[in-house]
């Protein structure tokens, strides 16, 4: 009867308008909007590590002929026509363009040497043809909004003045002579892959070797599904504070919990909170997948975890129980900000033993002895010392019964928890 009770009282509670904003819509709408920054990011790094000839050279292109920045400067994409060198000349002891066509205009480019007659500025104009109208050659007095210092040992300094200025210096990677290099590269590196292959490393331990090549592209998968899990674990930790804030505010909390029952209450707490969690995996999780299956790099995503859809799922599950015994942890230390003591042991330490965990656990492989395969082992089944080689799993997989017993003694010290919060909540209402 307590658990349907709880149930009536978040329901009633989801139907004030005050706190169903603060509570639900606006902490959602501020998630889901870091979610989508979060996904953009991580395609856009990933797009960035397919770094073979061919796909260069279809990116670079495209960026050439569908730049958003050369619209916005110039009103079209093709760029501007060979830019005009103007070397300016003394006239009554102040610098001059040599002719009207030389005036100076913002989007110019001028170069700052001591020889402005006779410098060989032919590198110069090669990198800026194309994205300038005119490059001004003075020892001072030419200052549009781009101005590059020339030192006498061969260093240079580049100032811009304005936002399109520095936007016309950002066109420069996209120059012709520029992406040729970037190209040859690329088949440099092509050649090394045609003739190396994949690597994957067999490490101690594993009953698969692992697959070393792509790895930081797979990491910024894993990330991207990890980062949902720590989304979800903010909401859950700031949902116990904002229902008690807003009752304690407006005075009613003491008197409605006498009413209705401090376990109710605490009950009634948990389940707004699952609501919060739950809410905002049903609306991120599609927003992932169909992010990555409608993006160039779905190939990636179904090779980091379509080969094993078991593992996948423990891995997942694993992951949420170990957050999850992470949120409770953090809720009990919010619950407990008045006990200094307590708040630092449950907020911070934590988070050491976690970070712990996974230095070791990356230590271990330095170490040359036969020991260190269940080391790795024990350290994964270990709760919170263990989230961290938890996380990376799907790419040094561990065996099935490390995830599994990792999963079940953090369930177990979450159910713990919470029932030692709950007493502690129903013997401290008033101190929180």
């Amino acid at each position: 009867m307590q658990r349907f009770r709880s149930l009536q009282l978040a329901f009633a509670y989801i139907r004030i308008p005050k706190l169903f904003l603060s509570l639900f819509f606006f902490p959602l709408l501020l998630s889901l909007l870091l979610v989508a920054v979060q996904l953009y990011v991580t395609l856009l790094y990933i797009s960035t590590t397919d770094r073979d000839a061919k796909t260069l050279s279809t990116r670079i292109e495209h960026a050439k002929n569908n730049n958003p920045v050369k619209f916005l400067l110039f009103g079209n994409t093709k760029g501007l026509p060979p830019v005009q060198v103007c070397r300016w000349v003394k006239q009554d002891g102040t610098e001059v363009p040599p002719s009207p066509s030389c005036a100076p205009d913002r989007l110019d480019i001028a170069l700052h040497v001591s020889n402005p007659q006779d410098f060989d500025i032919s590198s110069y104009k090669t990198l800026i043809n194309g994205i300038s109208e005119r490059l001004h050659v003075c020892v001072k007095d030419c200052r549009p909004d781009v101005v590059i210092e020339h030192h006498e040992d061969g260093t240079s300094v580049t100032h811009f003045m304005s936002i399109q200025g520095g936007l016309v210096l950002s066109l420069l990677h996209l120059q012709e002579d520029v992406t040729e290099h970037y190209i040859t590269i690329a088949e440099s590196l092509d050649a090394i892959d045609a003739h190396f292959g994949d690597y994957y490393f067999f490490a101690p331990g594993y009953s698969s070797p692992i697959k070393i090549s792509g790895i930081l592209r797979s990491f910024a998968l894993m990330l991207s599904i990890a980062s949902l899990v720590v989304i979800a674990l903010w909401l859950a930790v700031k949902a116990h504070r904002k229902v008690l804030d807003y009752f304690s505010k407006s005075g009613a909390l003491l008197p409605m919990v006498a009413a209705i029952g401090k376990r109710e209450f605490y009950g009634a707490l948990w389940i707004l909170t699952l609501f919060r969690v739950v809410a905002f995996l049903l609306a991120s999780l599609p927003m992932l997948v169909v992010a990555f299956a409608l993006s160039d790099e779905k190939a990636a995503f179904q090779e980091l975890f379509s080969y094993d859809a078991w593992f996948f799922t423990l891995w997942l599950l694993t992951l949420i129980v170990s957050f999850g015994l992470a949120s409770i942890v953090a809720s009990i230390a919010d619950l407990k900000h008045r006990h200094q003591l307590f708040s630092f042991v449950y907020r911070y330490v934590p988070v050491v033993l976690s970070f712990a965990g996974l230095l070791f656990w990356a230590v271990s492989f330095l170490i040359p002895h036969d020991g260190m395969a269940f080391f790795r082992i024990l350290l994964t089944a270990l709760p919170v010392i263990g989230s961290g080689p938890v996380l990376v799993s799907p790419l040094f997989p561990p065996p099935y019964s490390a995830l599994f017993i990792h999963g079940a003694l953090t369930l177990l010290v979450g159910v713990f928890l919470l029932r030692q919060n709950s007493r502690w909540f129903a013997a401290h209402l008033e101190a929180i």
